[in-house]
């Protein structure tokens, strides 16, 4: 990514991201949440993983034809007319994934890790290999469009090897309650969805695809951080909450150990990004997308939340999936509109409601969490507290750091930064929470 982002624009990037909000959105629709009916409904027979299989792929043929019909409306809509034929051809990937729904699941389901460690590896090298490629060519935002297919296109054909399912025709009476659970999983995921991505939606109707870009190339590189950590926990979460969901004991063990774990990782280096953002921006990526670096120091703040925040939702899905997925119409219909007021000040104003909204609509989450697993507000809070702890030093030090070196080049300066700060943060643990630390090991390796 750091390569096509020194090869591309960010208009380039902001023609991606227009296509990639709508491409994300008929995702949901034609996946239908089968593939987490068939992780969390026990006891489907063969057949009825079939039938669903089969209905997997209708839908993303249905998600296809779809899409060619709206992608002139949709680029009507945002105003840029080389819209339209970016998502016709991005929209064949739905094809092409359809038929990875299904054994995706099951190998998620029997625990299987290595495989789906080996398909995603696979999806994310043909997708790099392609995206460079073609923007050394001079495809501009085709690079991104063909990086995407190429992924796709590999990860299907990975996991159908590893896990091939077959076909039978589909029966209502048969799957209506793999149907039903996927209805409700679908639910709670658009309503995700639509709050998750309106910053995109207004992003670029209001402000245009050039900020959009920027302001794209920020959000992924606040995401990057902990993209990687968090989806290996939506993988693995489902396959074991699944089941212990009648049993809050092991429901609380395993959020608070996780929200440990994750948290020593996550939040150091979100909190180290949105200090180091503008030597980031500058030094990696070059005074071009100076636009990004206020944008990428905010989404920072918000992914540390957001690390933890994607924990509980295996939880939830398990306890209380109709609550939470009622309780999403909030997030889908509070978000949006702070997006759109925040806009009036840029992007930056838009990555700034993420800061200022997200973690206040996640209050009654938890509180509600705390009430079925009955579990208290300190305990979850003592489960963050080296994590905090040891950022709040390393951001001192960090910031000691800036000033000492204010003359040094954006990337030496970085450089010094980063060693100061990892070198704070890990003597600090070492220093004051070191049987919390060791602990936490024995409950993983014993887990």
């Amino acid at each position: 990514m750091l390569i096509a982002v020194r090869l591309l624009s960010p208009a380039d990037f902001g023609i991606a991201s227009m296509a990639g909000v709508y491409l994300g959105l008929a995702t949901l629709f034609s996946e239908f949440g089968l593939g987490a009916a068939v992780v969390y409904v026990r006891g489907l027979a063969a057949s009825q993983v079939q039938q669903l299989n089969a209905v997997s792929v209708f839908l993303g043929a249905a998600a296809f034809a779809a899409s060619c019909l709206l992608a002139h409306s949709l680029a009507s809509f945002f105003k840029t007319a080389a819209l339209a034929p970016v998502i016709v051809v991005m929209s064949a990937t739905f094809i092409v994934s359809s038929f990875q729904v299904i054994p995706y699941a099951l190998l998620q389901r029997d625990r299987c890790f290595k495989q789906l460690a080996a398909a995603d590896a696979g999806r994310a090298l043909a997708q790099a290999l392609t995206m460079v490629a073609c923007a050394l060519l001079g495809l501009k935002y085709w690079a991104l469009v063909c990086g995407g297919i190429a992924g796709a296109a590999t990860s299907t054909s990975m996991l159908i090897g590893l896990r091939p399912v077959s076909f039978a025709w589909p029966r209502s009476a048969s799957i209506r309650s793999a149907a039903t659970f996927g209805r409700r999983v679908l639910v709670s995921r658009l309503a995700w969805y639509t709050c998750s991505n309106a910053d995109f939606v207004v992003a670029g109707r209001v402000l245009g695809q050039q900020q959009l870009g920027a302001y794209t190339v920020a959000w992924n590189l606040a995401s990057a951080s902990i993209d990687k950590l968090t989806d290996l926990i939506s993988r693995v979460g489902p396959a074991f909450v699944s089941e212990v969901q009648h049993e809050p004991p092991a429901l609380r063990r395993y959020l608070r150990t996780l929200t440990e774990g994750v948290a020593l990782i996550t939040i150091p280096v979100t909190v180290g990004l949105a200090l180091t953002g503008r030597e980031v921006v500058l030094g990696l990526l070059g005074a071009r997308w100076e636009a990004a670096i206020v944008p990428l120091q905010l989404l920072a703040v918000y992914a540390s939340v957001r690390s933890l925040t994607t924990l509980v939702a295996p939880v939830m899905s398990a306890v209380d999936l109709q609550w939470a997925a009622r309780y999403g119409l909030v997030f889908s219909i509070v978000l949006p509109a702070a997006f759109w007021v925040g806009a009036r000040w840029g992007t930056t104003g838009v990555a700034a409601a993420w800061v200022c909204v997200y973690p206040l609509l996640y209050i009654p989450i938890y509180r509600r969490l705390f009430d079925r697993l009955e579990m208290t507000t300190l305990e979850y809070l003592n489960a963050v507290r080296p994590a905090l702890s040891g950022s709040l030093a390393m951001a001192a030090v960090v910031s000691a750091v800036r000033l000492t070196c204010a003359t040094c080049p954006a990337t030496t300066l970085l450089v010094f930064e980063v060693l100061a700060g990892a070198a704070t943060y890990v003597s600090f643990l070492a220093l004051f929470h070191r049987a919390r630390i060791r602990a936490l090991r024995r409950i993983v390796g014993h887990e």
